[in-house]
């Protein structure tokens, strides 16, 4: 509170630097900490769709030798998993190829829900990773309904995997870091099976 233009102009040079790559559009979602004047600014910033709890409309990836189709779903604070995997019930049942469907969300708690509704990824942050770690793998507090080991990293909840980053913010006793240094991740994927003999549940496939 009372940062919200900075906020917003750091905002738009990122939108900026986005744009100057995009090919298939920029995406956002809120969180928890965003007042009601940052979202407001926000969505005056020309170039960022804001996806509050629906869905975007299908994407076609191109330069590949089969078509792929994307889907992206943005689930703001407070995020509804189900409201917007209903609004893809709208949709012809029939989709030809299939989507990978992209959850972007603030709260990582929604994997579990979205992996049941059949997301491909979920793309989330909140945890700060803890922000503060005694040790690298043991933060005191994450602000998560996650087990604390899964602060941050790469889990797989059965076919989907939730990417959770330790951010670039702080929740608490502003400016102060222990044993987690900011994160601003670049995601690159690429087609390829997931590997096989997984446990079912919950876990984590790489700490970060």
């Amino acid at each position: 509170i009372g940062h919200e233009s900075a906020a917003a102009d750091l905002l738009a040079d990122l939108a900026v630097a986005a744009r100057a790559r995009d090919r298939l559009g920029v995406y956002g979602v809120f969180g928890n900490h965003d007042t009601d004047r940052v979202r407001q600014l926000a969505r005056r910033i020309t170039g960022i769709t804001w996806l509050e709890n629906r869905a975007a409309p299908i994407l076609r990836v191109p330069g590949r030798s089969e078509p792929l189709a994307l889907r992206v779903i943005g689930l703001s604070y407070p995020e509804d998993p189900l409201s917007a995997m209903l609004e893809l019930g709208r949709a012809p049942a029939k989709q030809s190829p299939r989507p990978l469907t992209i959850v972007l969300a603030h709260m990582p708690s929604v994997l579990t829900a979205c992996a049941d509704m059949g997301a491909s990824i979920v793309i989330a942050g909140h945890t700060h990773a803890g922000q503060i770690r005694l040790a690298p793998g043991f933060a005191i507090h994450t602000s998560s309904d996650l087990p604390g080991h899964m602060a941050s990293g790469i889990l797989r909840s059965r076919d989907t995997l939730g990417l959770i980053s330790r951010g670039v913010g702080e929740g608490f006793w502003s400016g102060l870091r222990i044993n987690c240094p900011r994160q601003l991740p670049l995601y690159v994927l690429s087609p390829g099976p997931l590997a096989s003999g997984e446990p079912t549940g919950l876990h984590c496939v790489k700490a970060w």
